[in-house]
């Protein structure tokens, strides 16, 4: 499975130094501090990205969703093949893969 030239054995991940040099000019707004029907009435221009810390700290993903199932992929017969959230976090966690799963909520959009 794996080699003297793979992804893991070379750290790619650990130095790709590349991301480290980009100027990051993203202004930051603290959901903590900006009430939501600001946040809504004053949405940021086109020309303007913001990034919004600690959103996900009101979204707690894996408990809600602990056992629910999301499409992660297709098998060679083409049916969807579904992982829990549980086992997909497990999985970010421990891995660092050079082509990673995505998982998908089908009934979304």
């Amino acid at each position: 499975m794996g080699n003297k030239v793979d992804w893991t054995c070379l750290a790619i991940a650990e130095n790709f130094d590349p991301f480290k040099i980009v100027v990051d000019n993203v202004e930051r707004i603290q959901v903590k501090d900006v009430p939501p029907n600001e946040f809504i009435d004053n949405p940021d221009t086109p020309d303007q990205d913001q990034g919004c810390p600690g959103v996900s700290r009101r979204m707690r993903l894996d408990k809600k969703y602990r056992n629910q199932k999301f499409k992660c992929g297709e098998d060679n017969e083409g049916y969807s093949v579904k992982m829990k959230m549980k086992y997909y976090i497990q999985y970010m966690n421990t891995t660092q893969d050079d082509s990673p799963l995505y998982i998908f909520d089908s009934s979304f959009g």
